[in-house]
C-alpha cells in the first residue's frame, strides 16, 4: 500500500507531462523515409510488386466516353500510372503531412475533356473514386493511414456522413476501378515521381 501510494504522484507527473509527445501527430512517410510533402508530386504504387498491380491512373467511366473520370488501379507494375499531389485541407507545418490529416488528391495531368473538368479526387453516390471534385467539399476529402506502425505501407481512407457511408476505405474493384470499401483496403506506398527508378 506504501509503496503505491508512493509511486502515485509519479505516475500522474509521467503522464501528464509525456502525453503530448505521445499524441504528437505522425508523419506520412515516402518510400525514402522522408516525411510527404504537399505539392510535391508522388506514384501512388502498389505495396505488394508483381501481382499486386503498378500505380493509379484514369480510364472513361463509360465505354463511350471519350473523357477519363474513373481512378484505376494499373495491373502492370512496371505502369507507374500518373502523379498526385496531395494538398491539405488546412494549413501543415513544413507543408508535412500527417497520418489523418483531410487532404485533396490532385491527378498532376492535363485533359482534353469537352467539359472544363478538375482532376480532383472524389467519391461518387455509387462509392466509385473519380475525378471532377472540388477542393475542400466534403466528397473530396480524404486521409491516409499507416498499414502498420512499422511500415511504408498506407491505406487512404474516407469519412462522410452525408454520402451516408460514415468511414470508409479504399480499395480496388473487379473492373480495377477504386471504390469505397468496408474492408480489404487497397495498400500503397507514395514515390516521388522524379526519383521513380528503385
Amino acid at each position: 500500500m506504501k509503496i503505491t501510494t508512493v509511486l502515485l504522484p509519479f505516475f500522474f507527473f509521467f503522464f501528464f507531462f509525456f502525453q503530448p509527445f505521445f499524441a504528437e501527430a505522425i508523419p506520412i512517410l515516402d518510400y525514402d523515409g522522408d516525411p510527404l510533402r504537399s505539392g510535391v508530386d508522388y506514384y501512388v504504387l502498389s505495396a505488394f510488386w508483381g501481382l499486386g498491380g503498378g500505380g493509379v491512373s484514369l480510364l472513361p467511366t463509360q465505354n463511350n466516353s471519350v473523357c477519363p473520370l474513373s481512378v484505376v488501379h494499373l495491373p502492370s507494375d512496371s505502369d507507374y500510372g500518373i502523379p498526385v499531389k496531395f494538398s491539405p485541407v488546412e494549413q501543415v507545418p513544413d507543408d508535412i503531412i500527417h497520418e489523418s490529416t483531410e487532404l485533396n488528391i490532385i491527378f498532376d495531368a492535363h485533359l482534353n475533356c469537352k467539359k472544363k473538368t478538375t482532376t480532383v479526387w472524389k467519391v461518387n453516390e455509387d462509392r466509385t473514386v473519380t475525378i471532377n471534385g472540388v477542393q475542400e467539399a466534403e466528397n473530396s476529402m480524404f486521409e491516409i493511414e499507416r498499414v502498420l506502425y512499422v511500415s511504408l505501407f498506407y491505406k487512404f481512407r474516407f469519412c462522410n456522413s452525408h454520402l451516408h457511408v460514415g468511414c470508409s476505405e479504399v480499395g480496388v474493384d473487379s473492373n480495377r476501378k477504386l471504390v469505397l470499401r468496408d474492408e480489404h483496403p487497397k495498400e500503397f506506398v507514395f514515390v516521388k515521381a522524379y526519383n521513380f527508378a528503385f
